[in-house]
């Protein structure tokens, strides 16, 4: 017997016969037998004796499954990487100067970069603080811009682990003068917060 009295699984008789999916907090049961889907994170499938983890791509409003540990889809990982490419020769341009440029190019910022993923965990920090949800972190944000406080650009006080979508989020209320205030004031609390709850 399975899990809750429900009867042990068949074997296998064909490859993708059955798909298992799981939540982090519980096991979905299958849609076979009786067995009821709940929310998605992740999906296993089993076929001829292998498992692969699967999740679905990235990319908002695509349905498409990658395995575990690839962000984007085929048809969105070229897409992703020439908008990303495009995004910052933009930014770079309009709005990024030499001193930053330069920065963000060297081993400095790159040590002080991997030393904010590692103290976050690798996940978005104000989703997970204001939220609840665990993403992953692709991006490490100034809270004091670069330009506006140079002093501060590896103050691990300064920095914080967050996702794409957040910091574009975050970006559009530092247009504002009291958006950006508050905003910067949001984003101290949450590192104080995590740095509470990892220290138990």
């Amino acid at each position: 017997m399975g899990l809750d009295n429900t009867p042990d699984l068949p074997p296998f008789t064909s490859p993708f016969n059955y798909v298992i999916i799981f939540t982090i907090s519980k096991l979905c049961r299958l849609k076979r037998g009786g067995f009821r889907l709940g929310s998605c994170r992740a999906i296993s499938i089993y076929g001829g004796g292998r498992m692969g983890l699967m999740k679905y791509c990235n990319r908002t409003g695509c349905n498409r499954l990658v395995p575990q540990g690839v962000k984007y889809c085929a048809a969105h990982t070229v897409g992703k990487t020439a908008e990303n490419r495009q995004r910052h020769k933009e930014y770079d341009a309009h709005c990024r100067n030499q001193t930053a440029k330069d920065f963000y190019n060297s081993a400095e910022w790159k040590a002080a970069r991997a030393r904010a993923l590692a103290r976050d965990t690798n996940i978005d920090i104000y989703l997970y603080i204001m939220e609840g949800r665990i993403v992953p972190a692709d991006t490490v944000h100034h809270i004091v811009e670069l330009m506006e406080d140079y002093s501060k650009r590896c103050d691990m006080d300064n920095l914080i682990s967050i996702s794409e979508a957040t910091h574009s989020m975050i970006s559009k209320a530092y247009k504002d003068a009291a958006k950006k205030a508050a905003m910067q004031q949001t984003l101290r609390e949450c590192i104080r917060e995590y740095k509470r709850r990892l220290a138990g």
